[in-house]
């Protein structure tokens, strides 16, 4: 395929060919959609423009994709990544999460069987999958309406925005950002604390547990958290205390059952001094499976408007309100 030419996808809604962007004098193979063909969806070639039109997108005899330039090299790698990114964290119990490097800015969180925990309920637009087996785990989602046109982008400071295309205006408009508040911030509050929007401050311990360095909370610097004000006496009366509407805690230092009952998940965290907190790995049909903590436990979210699932923190026996 030479510079002019384009392929079309079977649906219609994409082409592939080679562009210029905006005022840019070089030439990228791209991707992008048939009623917007400024909005470019992929960049094969990001890093590497070609000088000219006489780029040829080809396979080779050993079937592999190679795009040339007028001398006939090869520009070989995929593009280069950006400074963010968004991926499945493989850890523990596998998560969505938005990263600057190797640093993590924002979770999306884990999947319950009808959501991410980070979202607080399903969307009524959305066929949702998460797919999760000894082979592979993936998450993805399909539009139940395939005239709509979505497209989801990281932008330059690591927000991910959903976009909606309007026939009426022939335009994208920004239909939702993820990390469109402060609570959307990984692990802003520190450990053994919620984030809740609608409150002020936003960040609170939990219950049973005090600021580990007030001096700092009270600046605005809520990174600290908190600690136990009672220690726990391990297999000795230990008890439990339920939240309710919650984003379950970051899950990278987590262990799961697929076939577990909550009552054998309390019973298994009780017998280990090292488990801090449990909840359903699935909440469809009452709740199945099992989902244990161990350590810390940050980036609690508050929902206030439903959504969210319940978790169980392991408190001292002699604590108010354990059990």
């Amino acid at each position: 395929m030479r510079d002019g030419e384009t392929l079309v996808s079977a649906g219609g809604s994409f082409q592939l060919g080679f562009f210029s962007p905006g005022t840019s004098k070089g030439r990228y193979l791209g991707i992008w959609y048939s009623v917007d063909t400024e909005t470019v969806v992929w960049v094969a070639n990001r890093e590497t423009p070609l000088g000219d039109s006489s780029g040829v997108l080809k396979v080779t005899e050993q079937g592999v994709l190679v795009l040339l330039n007028s001398t006939n090299r090869i520009s070989t790698d995929d593009p280069a990544p950006g400074e963010f990114s968004v991926r499945m964290d493989r850890c523990g119990l596998p998560q969505v999460v938005t990263m600057k490097g190797a640093k993590i800015m924002a979770r999306v969180g884990s999947w319950n069987g009808l959501y991410v925990t980070g979202y607080p309920y399903p969307h009524p637009i959305f066929g949702y999958e998460f797919v999760f087996n000894k082979d592979e785990v993936y998450y993805e989602y399909r539009l139940l309406n395939t005239s709509m046109f979505l497209r989801y982008m990281l932008n330059p400071s690591g927000i991910a925005q959903r976009f909606r295309w309007v026939y009426q205006t022939h335009s994208w408009e920004l239909s939702s950002t993820f990390q469109a508040d402060q609570c959307g911030n990984y692990a802003l509050c520190g450990a053994y604390t919620s984030c809740n929007i609608n409150v002020s401050p936003i960040c609170a311990c939990l219950k049973g547990f005090i600021l580990k360095s007030p001096k700092d909370w009270n600046s605005g610097d809520w990174s600290d958290g908190c600690v136990r004000k009672i220690p726990l006496a391990c297999s000795y009366g230990d008890g439990f205390l339920k939240y309710t509407g919650v984003k379950l805690p970051d899950t990278s230092s987590s262990w799961f059952d697929k076939s577990m009952s909550l009552k054998e998940c309390k019973g298994l965290c009780l017998a280990n001094c090292s488990c801090t907190a449990y909840a359903n790995l699935d909440i469809r049909e009452g709740g199945t499976g099992c989902l244990l903590w161990f350590g810390n436990l940050t980036d609690i979210r508050q929902f206030t408007s439903g959504g969210g699932q319940d978790l169980y923190v392991r408190m001292a026996a002699s604590e108010p309100g354990s059990s």
